[in-house]
């Protein structure tokens, strides 16, 4: 599993600089910011658990989490969005089958509160020859005075592969 999230990661930063490299629709993984920019110190530091085994259906199961405890927040941080995001590829050609697919959640959490065990089901149907990638991402939503703002800033905004899949069959 290792080696395949590192092929994947080395697959996705290339991909932004080479469109020929990842679909539009994989590209929906662009916006969790797995970067180098986020120093190791603010990456997630919790693990969800991933199950591929309900076919049409991928479970992601977060774990019981004090955000105030349990992620690296900016200063000011007010709530955190979590956003889930499957995605899948498929190796055959166009004509034989659809393409691509995605499924995607966000949770809103309030900084400061305690939360059990969540499980969320990503409908994705998959097919023989599919890369599936599941991935969480981290947005920070930050209070300024009377308002909230959601921090853009590269070095705050971690992301990580959390589940892969290669589906030989069906």
């Amino acid at each position: 599993m290792y080696r395949m999230n590192k092929l994947l990661y080395q697959w996705i930063r290339e991909s932004k600089n080479d469109n020929s490299l990842l679909s539009d629709n994989i590209r929906v993984l662009n916006q969790l910011e797995l970067n180098e920019q986020v120093p190791h110190a603010r990456k997630i530091n919790f693990t969800p658990v991933v199950d591929f085994e309900n076919p049409g259906t991928i479970v992601v199961t977060i774990p019981a989490l004090q955000p105030s405890k349990d992620i690296v927040c900016p200063g000011h941080t007010n709530k955190i969005e979590l956003h889930i995001i499957s995605a899948r590829c498929n190796t055959e050609p166009v004509q034989t089958r659809a393409y691509l697919a995605q499924s995607e959640k966000k949770i809103l959490m309030d900084f400061g509160s305690i939360y059990k065990e969540q499980t969320i089901e990503l409908p994705l149907k998959t097919f023989p020859k599919d890369i599936v990638v599941v991935a969480i991402g981290v947005k920070f939503v930050l209070r300024d005075g009377f308002s909230e703002l959601i921090s853009f800033d590269k070095s705050w905004l971690p992301g990580k592969i959390i589940g892969a899949m290669w589906k030989n069959e069906m």
